[in-house]
């Protein structure tokens, strides 16, 4: 993965939606991104042809097309690791993985 100052970065969110969360982290990171509305329920053709999934966020860095959250989280981190979003030692990044995925397979299974 390229450093963020050489990767143009793209957020696809959806007000209301948990793609509320990534943009937050970008904001928190001082990553500079553009953001794209990708409306629940209006989703565009477009949008199909980048995230078949039809789902929010999704995260382009550079040419690399990144979808579901904790992937988008996970890049977000790894783009700024001086941020430590995902916390400072490894059983802090193992709590926000374990929340991550509950949060996937519970809040929306």
């Amino acid at each position: 993965m390229s450093t963020p100052t050489d990767t143009p970065l793209t957020l696809f969110w959806s007000p209301g939606a948990c793609s509320f969360v990534p943009h937050v982290a970008l904001c928190e990171t001082g990553l500079k991104h553009d953001l794209v509305l990708a409306k629940v329920g209006h989703m565009t053709k477009e949008f199909e042809a980048i995230n078949p999934k039809r789902r929010v966020p999704v995260l382009i860095m550079g040419s690399e097309v990144i979808t579901e959250m904790a992937a988008v989280l996970s890049a977000i981190a790894t783009a700024a690791p001086d941020s430590h979003i995902f916390g400072r030692t490894p059983l802090e990044k193992i709590r926000v993985y374990e929340w991550l995925n509950y949060l996937s397979t519970t809040a929306h299974g």
